[in-house]
Protein backbone atom coordinates (compact mmCIF):
# COMPACT_ATOMS: atom_id res chain seq x y z
CA UNK A 1 0.00 0.00 0.00
CA UNK A 2 2.91 2.42 0.64
CA UNK A 3 4.54 1.93 -2.93
CA UNK A 4 1.62 1.70 -5.30
CA UNK A 5 -1.47 2.53 -3.45
CA UNK A 6 -3.87 2.10 -6.53
CA UNK A 7 -2.36 -1.45 -6.99
CA UNK A 8 -2.96 -2.72 -3.73
CA UNK A 9 -6.52 -1.51 -3.51
CA UNK A 10 -8.48 -4.41 -4.53
CA UNK A 11 -6.73 -6.83 -2.28
CA UNK A 12 -8.15 -4.86 0.75
CA UNK A 13 -11.95 -3.94 -0.89
CA UNK A 14 -11.77 -7.68 -1.76
CA UNK A 15 -11.00 -8.78 1.88
CA UNK A 16 -13.53 -6.35 3.24
CA UNK A 17 -16.40 -8.10 1.22
CA UNK A 18 -15.13 -11.68 2.25
CA UNK A 19 -16.11 -11.62 6.32
CA UNK A 20 -18.84 -8.50 6.39
CA UNK A 21 -18.19 -6.97 9.35
CA UNK A 22 -14.46 -7.59 10.10
CA UNK A 23 -13.20 -3.96 11.80
CA UNK A 24 -9.86 -4.99 10.57
CA UNK A 25 -10.30 -5.36 7.02
CA UNK A 26 -12.30 -2.27 7.19
CA UNK A 27 -9.73 -0.42 8.81
CA UNK A 28 -7.35 -1.70 6.40
CA UNK A 29 -9.64 -1.09 3.47
CA UNK A 30 -10.32 3.02 4.63
CA UNK A 31 -6.33 3.18 4.82
CA UNK A 32 -5.64 2.50 0.99
CA UNK A 33 -8.11 4.20 0.40
CA UNK A 34 -6.78 7.43 2.33
CA UNK A 35 -3.81 6.85 0.04
CA UNK A 36 -5.52 7.27 -2.53
CA UNK A 37 -6.78 11.07 -1.37
CA UNK A 38 -9.44 11.54 -3.53
CA UNK A 39 -12.92 13.01 -3.04
CA UNK A 40 -14.51 9.66 -3.89
CA UNK A 41 -11.61 7.88 -1.77
CA UNK A 42 -12.14 9.59 0.82
CA UNK A 43 -15.36 9.35 1.18
CA UNK A 44 -15.47 5.28 0.92
CA UNK A 45 -12.67 5.64 3.70
CA UNK A 46 -14.83 7.56 6.04
CA UNK A 47 -17.74 4.69 5.62
CA UNK A 48 -15.47 2.47 6.20
CA UNK A 49 -14.14 3.84 9.00
CA UNK A 50 -17.63 4.53 11.01
CA UNK A 51 -18.62 0.89 10.05
CA UNK A 52 -15.94 -0.85 11.50
CA UNK A 53 -16.07 1.52 15.21
CA UNK A 54 -20.10 0.64 14.79
CA UNK A 55 -19.12 -3.22 14.83
CA UNK A 56 -17.41 -2.47 18.89
CA UNK A 57 -13.90 -3.72 18.06
CA UNK A 58 -11.38 -4.44 20.72
CA UNK A 59 -10.08 -1.09 22.56
CA UNK A 60 -6.89 -0.58 21.14
CA UNK A 61 -8.45 -1.06 17.65
CA UNK A 62 -11.11 1.32 18.57
CA UNK A 63 -8.19 4.06 19.63
CA UNK A 64 -6.73 3.54 16.43
CA UNK A 65 -9.58 3.87 13.92
CA UNK A 66 -11.11 6.71 16.29
CA UNK A 67 -7.51 8.76 15.21
CA UNK A 68 -7.59 7.57 11.81
CA UNK A 69 -10.54 9.17 11.05
CA UNK A 70 -10.01 12.61 12.59
CA UNK A 71 -7.07 12.16 10.41
CA UNK A 72 -9.41 11.34 7.36
CA UNK A 73 -11.40 14.65 8.66
CA UNK A 74 -8.58 17.01 9.02
CA UNK A 75 -7.92 15.78 5.33
CA UNK A 76 -11.17 16.76 4.16
CA UNK A 77 -11.32 19.95 5.87
CA UNK A 78 -7.88 21.11 4.05
CA UNK A 79 -8.82 19.86 0.64
CA UNK A 80 -11.99 21.59 1.46
CA UNK A 81 -10.03 24.82 1.64
CA UNK A 82 -7.92 24.22 -1.09
CA UNK A 83 -5.16 25.64 0.98
CA UNK A 84 -6.39 28.83 2.08
CA UNK A 85 -7.07 29.84 5.71
CA UNK A 86 -10.56 28.33 6.33
CA UNK A 87 -12.93 31.85 6.99
CA UNK A 88 -15.67 29.33 9.13
CA UNK A 89 -12.78 28.35 11.22
CA UNK A 90 -11.24 31.77 11.62
CA UNK A 91 -15.02 32.95 12.61
CA UNK A 92 -15.38 29.76 14.91
CA UNK A 93 -12.01 30.84 16.35
CA UNK A 94 -13.19 34.07 16.89
CA UNK A 95 -16.21 33.38 18.54
CA UNK A 96 -14.47 30.98 21.21
CA UNK A 97 -11.90 33.33 22.13
CA UNK A 98 -14.72 35.44 22.92
CA UNK A 99 -16.39 32.80 24.74
CA UNK A 100 -13.24 31.98 26.71
CA UNK A 101 -12.71 35.60 27.33
CA UNK A 102 -16.15 36.22 29.16
CA UNK A 103 -15.63 33.28 31.01
CA UNK A 104 -14.17 32.54 34.85
CA UNK A 105 -10.83 30.35 34.80
CA UNK A 106 -13.18 27.55 36.31
CA UNK A 107 -15.68 27.66 33.67
CA UNK A 108 -13.11 28.12 31.20
CA UNK A 109 -11.64 24.77 32.29
CA UNK A 110 -15.43 23.29 33.33
CA UNK A 111 -15.75 24.44 29.39
CA UNK A 112 -12.51 22.63 27.81
CA UNK A 113 -13.01 19.31 29.70
CA UNK A 114 -16.79 18.90 28.14
CA UNK A 115 -16.33 19.57 24.42
CA UNK A 116 -12.87 17.15 24.85
CA UNK A 117 -14.99 14.82 26.53
CA UNK A 118 -17.29 15.35 23.46
CA UNK A 119 -14.60 14.90 21.10
CA UNK A 120 -13.51 11.73 22.71
CA UNK A 121 -16.60 10.06 20.73
CA UNK A 122 -15.60 12.07 17.38
CA UNK A 123 -16.06 14.96 16.31
CA UNK A 124 -17.65 14.94 12.43
CA UNK A 125 -16.24 18.40 11.78
CA UNK A 126 -16.93 18.37 7.81
CA UNK A 127 -20.86 17.37 8.22
CA UNK A 128 -22.75 20.10 8.64
CA UNK A 129 -25.77 18.27 10.37
CA UNK A 130 -24.00 16.77 13.28
CA UNK A 131 -24.71 18.98 16.33
CA UNK A 132 -23.76 19.01 19.79
CA UNK A 133 -25.43 19.77 22.84
CA UNK A 134 -22.83 21.51 25.13
CA UNK A 135 -24.15 22.26 28.75
CA UNK A 136 -22.01 25.00 29.52
CA UNK A 137 -23.06 27.37 26.33
CA UNK A 138 -26.18 28.95 25.75
CA UNK A 139 -29.25 25.93 24.83
CA UNK A 140 -28.94 25.91 20.92
CA UNK A 141 -26.92 23.36 19.49
CA UNK A 142 -23.43 23.76 17.44
CA UNK A 143 -21.84 22.39 15.00
CA UNK A 144 -19.13 19.86 15.45
CA UNK A 145 -16.76 22.52 13.59
CA UNK A 146 -17.18 24.99 16.20
CA UNK A 147 -17.26 22.70 18.80
CA UNK A 148 -13.92 21.27 17.42
CA UNK A 149 -12.91 25.38 17.52
CA UNK A 150 -13.56 25.20 20.83
CA UNK A 151 -11.38 22.38 22.01
CA UNK A 152 -8.88 23.76 19.82
CA UNK A 153 -8.99 27.31 21.41
CA UNK A 154 -9.22 26.59 24.80
CA UNK A 155 -6.13 24.32 24.45
CA UNK A 156 -4.35 27.47 23.11
CA UNK A 157 -5.36 28.93 25.82
CA UNK A 158 -5.17 26.93 28.68
CA UNK A 159 -2.72 24.06 27.82
CA UNK A 160 -0.20 25.71 25.76
CA UNK A 161 2.06 23.49 23.78
CA UNK A 162 -0.35 20.70 24.07
CA UNK A 163 -2.05 19.46 20.53
CA UNK A 164 -5.21 20.61 19.90
CA UNK A 165 -6.12 18.00 17.85
CA UNK A 166 -6.86 19.92 14.57
CA UNK A 167 -4.45 21.74 12.35
CA UNK A 168 -6.27 25.34 12.94
CA UNK A 169 -3.50 27.39 13.88
CA UNK A 170 -3.19 29.78 11.16
CA UNK A 171 -6.85 30.62 11.41
CA UNK A 172 -5.93 30.69 15.21
CA UNK A 173 -3.79 33.28 14.84
CA UNK A 174 -6.09 35.04 12.52
CA UNK A 175 -8.87 34.90 14.75
CA UNK A 176 -6.74 36.12 17.74
CA UNK A 177 -5.48 39.41 15.23
CA UNK A 178 -9.20 39.95 14.26
CA UNK A 179 -10.63 39.97 18.11
CA UNK A 180 -7.50 41.47 19.68
CA UNK A 181 -5.80 41.12 23.23
CA UNK A 182 -7.51 37.92 24.01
Amino acid sequence: MRNDPEGALPFPRQAADTPPGDPITLYALAQALMALDTPEHRKEADTCLTRALSLGPPADLAERLRQTHSRLARQVLRANADGQPRMDVVSYCSSALQTYASLSPAAQKQLLMEVATAGQKGLKINDPAARLQLRHLNPEPISALQAACLLFVGVQLLLPGEDGGFDFQREFEIARGLVGGI
